[in-house]
């Protein structure tokens, strides 16, 4: 309608108007040809006037398609308003996870940057180390041949002094004159000839000081390299040990007892679990140490809770929420919490661990130190109270602790 008749409409009647269509039909009932002005929930499904009155719907509940599709506007309103909110949340998890992306990378190029720095200074203390070793090697070729020399020298002399000797007792054997042959007054004893000395180069000294050395640098990098300190007295306690556990004179291993060792009763000391702690607690920083463990037998190695009961079947490292294991029981593998079991497959037998600490951050981490080292598993927590090395054996097996052990606090 132009603009004039629609004025005049506006004024005798009282419609909605709506926007012109080409589709005027699907507004239309397709049996009766009304208008759609109804609509039934029961079908969900949009009705004319007849559609109510006679046909299949007169009983079902309807209502005008303008409070209908008022209500379906305020349902989508809903949806979109918490649609809206989970796009937000997802926006912000592809930011969150762009800036650890970006957070990932720059540490990698920090972490590339500290390898390459390291392995820098290794390389100048390695050409340092080599020069000093080196200029130990020439100084004893210096010192061997300046005493070779000077020996030379007086075994020159001793060889003139016998050449003169011998051409005197020549011209004596040829003489006619025996009066003159028997008043010689020369003495033709064996001369004192010189012994020469084992001059050669000390290669224990050059031995013991490339060892020294090389074992130092390394030591010392190794430690510079992740933590800043080297500590000694990561022990087993003896007071922990149970009855069932035999433990080695260094403190350091400790082995299945095929009968009871008798110990006396303390409340720290596990009973009926053949298991033992490490005297030094954690409780806080950065940890390493490492393991040896049996190809055999069943054995566990992890962390527990000075708090951990030390009584009970079912207070095996690992078995509780306050222990954390790595164990190996008939050649399988599996780490342990809570009696959460998560199989692993290492692929090769476990002969060597690694385990790294990180209290503030929650880690525990196990390493194969094979070639080459793979990880095993990492274990996520939030510690909260003083934390011991555990070692749980039976059946034959046994674990031993290997220095050095390396501690970073904060």
């Amino acid at each position: 309608m132009c603009d004039k008749h629609l004025a005049a409409h506006n004024k005798t009647v009282d419609h909605v108007l709506m926007e012109p269509t080409a589709t005027f039909t699907s507004k239309k009932c397709s049996i009766h040809k009304k208008l759609l002005e109804y609509y039934c929930s029961e079908d969900s499904t949009c009705l004319c006037v007849s559609c109510c009155l006679v046909g299949k719907h007169k009983e079902h509940e309807v209502e005008l398609v303008e409070e209908a599709s008022g209500k379906k506007k305020e349902k989508l309103r809903c949806a979109q308003d918490k649609l809206t909110t989970e796009r937000e949340a997802t926006e912000m998890a592809i930011q969150n996870l762009q800036d650890q992306k970006r957070k990932a990378q720059e540490k990698a190029e920090d972490e590339k940057k500290r390898v390459m720095d390291l392995f820098g200074n290794i390389r100048k203390q390695l050409e340092v180390e080599e020069s000093r070793i080196v200029n130990e090697v020439s100084r004893q070729v210096e010192e061997v041949s300046l005493s070779v020399t000077d020996l030379i020298k007086q075994l020159e002399i001793q060889k003139d002094e016998l050449s003169l000797k011998i051409s005197h007792m020549d011209k004596l054997r040829h003489m006619s004159d025996h009066i003159s042959v028997l008043q010689d007054q020369e003495s033709y004893t064996d001369s004192q000839g010189l012994e020469p000395p084992a001059h050669d180069l000390d290669y224990f000294l050059i031995s013991l000081m490339l060892h020294r050395s090389l074992t130092d640098l390394i030591t010392n990098l190794t430690s510079k390299a992740i933590f800043h300190n080297q500590v000694n007295d990561f022990l087993l306690d003896t007071e922990t040990a149970s009855d069932l556990v035999i433990i080695s004179n260094d403190l350091k291993k400790a082995s299945a007892a095929k009968k009871s060792q008798n110990r006396p009763k303390l409340p720290e000391r596990f009973i009926n679990i053949p298991q033992v702690l490490c005297s030094r607690g954690f409780t806080c920083g950065r940890h390493y140490w490492e393991v040896e463990v049996s190809d055999g037998g069943c054995w566990d190695v992890g962390i527990c809770y000075s708090s951990m009961e030390r009584q009970g079947e079912d207070n095996s490292i690992g078995d509780n929420e306050t222990s954390w294991s790595f164990r190996m029981e008939n050649q399988n593998y599996s780490a342990l919490h809570d009696s959460e079991i998560q199989k692993l497959n290492p692929g090769d037998a476990v002969k060597r661990l690694a385990i790294d600490l990180d209290y503030e951050k929650g880690r525990l981490s196990f390493y194969q130190l094979c070639d080459p080292i793979r990880h095993l598993h990492t274990f996520t927590a939030t510690f909260n109270e003083p934390l011991h090395a555990a070692f749980f054996v039976s059946e034959g097996a046994w674990v031993k602790l290997i220095s050095p052990v390396f501690s970073c606090l904060p």
